[in-house]
């Protein structure tokens, strides 16, 4: 996370926030593609399996603090 700028965390954070549907600091791992496209990556679809991401909803949870270092590659 050390080369991720402050400007960078605060922007994630926003974003992550927007995808946290429920709340509770986490996000669906189905959501990282979109969430990454939304902080102006593209990323494909075998990058974003790569990551951690999902092909379906609810089965794996992400915390902001795990998604920072998927961000800052």
């Amino acid at each position: 996370m050390s080369d991720l700028s402050k400007n960078d965390v605060e922007r994630a954070s926003f974003a992550f926030s927007i995808y946290d549907f429920e709340g509770k600091g986490k996000i669906d791992a189905f959501n990282l593609g979109d969430l990454l496209r939304a902080l102006n990556s593209n990323p494909t679809l075998a990058t974003i399996e790569k990551l951690g991401g999902t092909k379906k909803k609810g089965e794996k949870l992400l915390t902001l603090e795990e998604f920072l270092p998927i961000y800052s590659q």
